[in-house]
């Protein structure tokens, strides 16, 4: 049997046993594999600029005016779907303008030339939201920010109540007035003036009193929310490492394979050394749910498995 006759699998075991034809079959395979799909990126982006898509109406067809069809279904199609529940046909392309916005091939490509000319990483209001490279982050996390948001309240004599949840919102001439909420098993109620809210818009609505008119509610009632689990890993040594053996410098890496349920890797070691013990390496790996599905049913051991 030839070398061209064999599996990839069997070629990666004689790679291993430093057989370096088997070594140039593979890499021969990976340059066509990388050829045809660079040929196909290309010729899809081409047909996307001359015939794009009229009236966009799906976040697919936003996507594929700007990138093509290619670089969808590689980059966008999976991992759209393993994230927020949803397939791109099913998701506005009003998605896609707020959360992407200007963002095509265009300017990433140029990002990545200017990349290569400055040495100092884009920074600030001065890029595009999706390829901005540094930013101030809390030494310990964002939960810092919140840490001496309480601390300022309690300065200026606010009280806060923890672990309790509201469960009614008084109006008055459409202005909140009262604010009731349970803690203990005990109902408690509040007067205010004012009422700023950060709980789910479907809670809300539901809160409200007098309720909110029928159509109103039957909107909120439809909104679809999304869950997050992240298991944290730590890890004495990583085998993946940058070209020159140093440690990986991405603080998420993206995982856009369907095969896998898990949608990033976060390494807590990139965005603060201030997070990690020792020289273990923390990582975080995210998975994307909803309420009630087979992920959100694991339990931890299941989870860490």
């Amino acid at each position: 049997m030839t070398l061209t006759e064999l599996n990839i699998e069997q070629l990666i075991d004689l790679c291993k046993a430093n057989n370096q034809q088997a070594q140039l079959e593979v890499y021969n395979r990976y340059f066509k594999a990388m050829y045809n799909t660079s040929l196909r990126i290309v010729k899809d982006l081409i047909k996307a600029k001359i015939k794009p898509i009229k009236n966009e109406k799906s976040l697919e067809d936003f996507y594929i005016n700007r990138f093509g069809e290619e670089l969808y279904k590689t980059f966008f199609k999976d991992y759209t779907k393993k994230v927020w529940g949803l397939s791109c046909k099913d998701l506005s392309a009003d998605w896609g303008r707020q959360r992407v916005k200007s963002l095509d091939i265009r300017s990433i490509i140029w990002h990545s030339i200017k990349k290569l000319i400055y040495s100092t990483g884009t920074y600030g209001s001065k890029a595009q939201r999706s390829l901005i490279e540094k930013f101030l982050y809390p030494a310990k996390g964002p939960g810092m920010m919140w840490d001496k948001v309480e601390e300022k309240c309690l300065e200026n004599g606010v009280q806060i109540i923890k672990q309790a949840w509201v469960n009614h919102i008084g109006l008055k001439s459409n202005s909140a007035y009262k604010v009731s909420y349970v803690k203990d098993d005990a109902t408690h109620e509040i007067k205010c003036s004012a009422l700023i809210s950060t709980m789910p818009l479907k809670h809300l609505i539901r809160s409200l009193s007098p309720s909110a008119p029928k159509h109103v509610r039957s909107i909120s009632d439809k909104l679809q929310y999304r869950d997050f689990i992240i298991v944290g890993l730590s890890f004495t040594k990583l085998k993946f490492k940058e070209e020159r053996n140093e440690f990986i410098k991405d603080n998420w890496l993206y995982i856009q394979d369907k095969g896998v349920k898990i949608g990033r890797l976060q390494v807590f070691n990139n965005w603060s050394p201030h997070m990690v013990n020792g020289d273990h390496c923390w990582i975080g790996a995210e998975y994307f749910c909803s309420k009630g599905d087979s992920i959100w049913n694991l339990d931890q051991k299941e989870m860490i498995r």
